[in-house]
């Protein structure tokens, strides 16, 4: 994909090296690291403004965890490992053929609409602006006057708000509870993980909570994949759970641990065997680099005293990280900030206790990580349900430039002096006729300023369409889009 010079995020490049690293010439001087750098060009413009860098592969090579499969050949999926190592002829070709965007909205109409009204877990796939959130908000408004509780995840606060309005235009007389934009802490999400919400101490977050785990309170409940990837033991009464926007890096996520903390942590545990395991886990830290490790930290979790640790300790994620790292499949020696630390994929179970209880869960995606879900959570994920693809009907022009992820600059990412630039870049490369029949989607609140430059900002039922807020993009097929700028750190 680099050399296509297309830009892979953080998780895809994982995978890739996940997969690469465990690759090796016969000649021993010579490296795969040294090819897989090879593509890799930081002076070319593709590559400008990326937070992509040399020492960014160089640590991923070096903390690869085990590799999962990624190619596609004789009809099953390999690593490049074994690939490489076995006698396939050909790797699998997408050969899948596109129809019009007319032909999609009509099976989307039927066939979403079917996965969201059938029991058991549903993993679907389809690209970003075919109008599965649209689909959701009318499903919901069919069932104003029957709702259950209906638990709909998104990635930020932005995207929640935004739900909610478009909702409440669609369905006045539907309860809709949107959960306060007033951050859970890490001691809430801690609680909420081991099944103890009612321990929250703010007491508007505590009530927010209470309505949403009551079997009694019934209505659409808008929450964020953060707070939602907590609720392994809290979802009990949800009669309907739909995920939407990518939830797949959240479910997955890096965890790690060092020596300090397990010290830390072993002052509360109670009893001999689960002080012992921890001295274990240290001891097994002196192995190198990459060793894959045994994992003994299911074995002690109930045995510590998670009350005293919390009355104790202001670094409520070291438990919170013992927790996941119970759970996780691979443990490996490693480094952090130059220390020894223990360090995992993790997991998160919200997926499994919610197809144990029977809870309908319907994951909505527009990434081609779905293969990444259902190799770490097996058969409750092996139907993923891919919706045809549209022909492009339009252009998009991209200047990515500039990053909005920081909230730098006067208008979320763009000084005045960003946005002249951005401005003369546009009028050299594109005619006056492209940008008269194109509209524009840059960074939130500059939409006044593009409008006094003559552009045709995107909006969506009066909402600014920017880099932060993707939802009514469906609202725009068919037509040419200028993108300026980028947003790749997501807020919650």
């Amino acid at each position: 994909m680099w050399e296509a010079q297309e830009y892979m995020d953080y998780n895809q490049r994982l995978h890739l090296i996940r997969n690469v690293a465990y690759l090796a010439y016969d000649n021993t001087s010579k490296h795969v690291f040294n090819d897989f750098l090879s593509f890799f060009d930081p002076s070319s413009p593709s590559w400008k403004g990326h937070s992509i860098s040399e020492a960014q592969i160089r640590t991923k090579f070096k903390e690869a965890l085990p590799p999962l499969p990624c190619v596609f050949a004789a009809g099953t999926r390999l690593t490049m490992y074994e690939f490489f190592s076995g006698d396939y002829e050909r790797v699998t070709q997408n050969t899948t053929e596109r129809c019009t965007p007319q032909e999609l909205d009509e099976w989307m109409d039927v066939n979403l609409t079917q996965i969201l009204n059938q029991k058991g877990f549903h993993y679907f796939q389809s690209q970003t602006g075919s109008g599965k959130t649209e689909r959701v908000i009318r499903d919901y408004a069919s069932k104003s006057s029957s709702i259950g509780k209906e638990i709909y995840a998104v990635p930020t606060h932005l995207l929640a708000r935004e739900f909610e309005d478009r909702l409440r235009a669609a369905a006045p007389k539907l309860r809709i509870i949107r959960i306060s934009e007033q951050e859970y802490t890490d001691k809430d999400k801690l609680y909420l993980k081991a099944g103890a919400a009612a321990q929250t101490q703010d007491e508007n977050r505590k009530k927010e909570l209470q309505k949403l785990f009551s079997k009694d309170e019934n209505g659409v409940f808008i929450i964020t994949h953060s707070l939602f990837s907590h609720f392994d033991r809290g979802i009990s009464y949800a009669s309907r759970i739909i995920v939407d926007e990518n939830i797949e890096n959240t479910l997955i996520q890096n965890v790690k641990i060092t020596v300090e903390q397990l010290d830390i942590l072993k002052r509360y545990v109670v009893g001999f065997n689960g002080k012992q395991y921890i001295e274990d886990m240290v001891a097994e830290l002196d192995k190198p680099e990459g060793t894959v490790i045994y994992n003994t930290f299911g074995r002690f979790v109930g045995d510590i005293d998670v009350e005293e640790y919390l009355s104790n300790v202001s670094e409520v994620n070291i438990i919170d990280n013992v927790l996941r790292l119970g759970s996780a499949r691979h443990l490996m020696v490693s480094k952090a900030e130059g220390r020894k630390c223990i360090r995992a994929l993790f997991t998160s179970d919200v997926i499994r206790v919610a197809a144990e209880r029977g809870i309908p869960v319907k994951l909505l995606t527009a990434t081609p990580m779905t293969q990444r879900l259902v190799d770490y959570y097996g058969h409750i994920t092996d139907d993923v349900i891919t919706a045809p693809i549209a022909k492009n009907t339009g252009c998009v022009k991209v200047y990515r430039e500039y990053s909005g992820a920081r909230g730098t600059g006067y208008i979320h990412g763009m000084t005045e002096e960003k946005f002249d630039t951005a401005l003369k870049v546009i009028r050299k490369n594109l005619t006056e006729e492209q940008i008269a029949n194109s509209k524009i989607i840059s960074f939130k609140d500059s939409d006044s300023l593009w409008k006094h430059n003559g552009f045709d900002v995107a909006y969506v039922d009066g909402t600014q369409i920017h880099l932060q807020n993707s939802q009514g993009l469906d609202k725009l097929k068919g037509n040419d889009v200028i993108v300026v700028g980028k947003f790749d750190r997501p807020h919650q």
